[in-house]
């Protein structure tokens, strides 16, 4: 691949999706995290932020052969549009959880973003 590709509209498209998803998934990990430890009684807040990290990290263990099979099976564009579509629901979800203070449903959305992030 030469120079000259790297610059192409389409390929600074896909750096800039990539670039906003993986800032948009840790920066809403780290909302969880500071939430945990604002709300969460003392000495409990470390047992959710390593459940927090744990479902972050394991839709990527349980999906990433799935994800793999997708990619190769349909066009890769349409994937990533399905999959940012999927994230602009789930990050919905988180901003109601988020809005509601509910840490489970908080968890459930930081699981899910995980898995879209996984395709």
């Amino acid at each position: 691949m030469g120079p000259s590709r790297l610059r192409t509209p389409g390929f600074r498209s896909y750096l800039g999706t990539l670039f906003l998803g993986a800032f948009n998934d840790n920066a809403f990990r780290l909302v969880i995290s500071f939430l945990a430890l604002g709300v969460l009684a003392e000495g409990r807040e470390s047992g959710y932020i390593a459940l927090a990290g744990f479902l972050f990290m394991l839709p990527y263990v349980l999906f990433s052969a799935y994800a793999g099979y997708l990619a190769d099976r349909f066009s890769k564009s349409r994937v990533m549009v399905w999959a940012k579509v999927a994230e602009i629901v789930i990050m919905g979800l988180g901003g109601w959880a988020l809005w509601c203070q509910s840490l489970g449903g908080l968890l459930l959305v930081l699981f899910l973003m995980a898995a879209q992030s996984t395709f």
